[in-house]
């Protein structure tokens, strides 16, 4: 006999369907969750957030070292970016897209909220200063303030140029794209060295 406790985990998919309240899973934008590991590849990793329902992580939105030691089986954290992508699943990150919400508002309008005003506050061409948050081989993200990220795509970075994570570097707004949550970045050049203008 299985003894239901916090603790124990549901040897079967049936135990584990007969466990949960409901066969449906609600999500919003911005939720935190957790999911066991099912698959990783090169692109992704996939978590099985129970109740039929799967979520993806870009492997690009892992760090390297992290995603290195990830294993099947393993649980993790994330939040939801997406409620589903084309092929039915949760579309997933681990970093949060907002701040933490207040009561009496929900994930959706405070996500949305932020990015509209990330649109009016961040004009292109302008040069701010950010805290590196992450280093991918993709670019770098650069958090502009709590819930807003940018990111230096790496065809941008100059040759050699090094970036360390929680450093603060200054910036040029390349782009805002309020609907898809998401600013593109260029680093501010100190110095022409190795430079190769076109």
């Amino acid at each position: 006999m299985v003894q239901k406790s916090k603790s124990s985990k549901p040897t079967s998919m049936e135990e584990l369907l007969a466990s949960l309240p409901s066969t449906s899973l609600v999500l919003n934008r911005g939720q935190e969750i957790e999911g066991e590991i099912v698959a990783i590849t090169d692109k992704e990793v996939t978590l099985d957030l129970g109740t039929k329902s799967e979520g993806v992580i870009s492997a690009r939105d892992i760090p390297e070292n992290q995603l290195k030691e990830l294993k099947i089986g393993n649980k993790i954290t994330a939040f939801v970016e997406e409620l589903e992508n084309e092929s039915g699943q949760v579309v997933l990150s681990i970093h949060p897209a907002r701040p933490q919400g207040r009561p009496g508002q929900t994930p959706q309008k405070i996500d949305d909220s932020i990015w509209e005003e990330a649109a009016k506050k961040y004009i292109q061409g302008e040069v701010i200063k950010g805290t590196v948050s992450k280093t991918t081989p993709h670019g770098i993200f650069v958090k502009l303030e709590e819930g807003i990220e940018g990111l230096i795509h790496s065809s941008k970075i100059p040759a050699g140029q090094k970036y360390e994570e929680g450093s603060q570097i200054s910036v040029i707004i390349d782009s805002v794209d309020s609907e898809k949550k998401r600013i593109s970045l260029v680093p501010v050049i100190t110095s022409t060295k190795g430079l190769i203008y076109k």
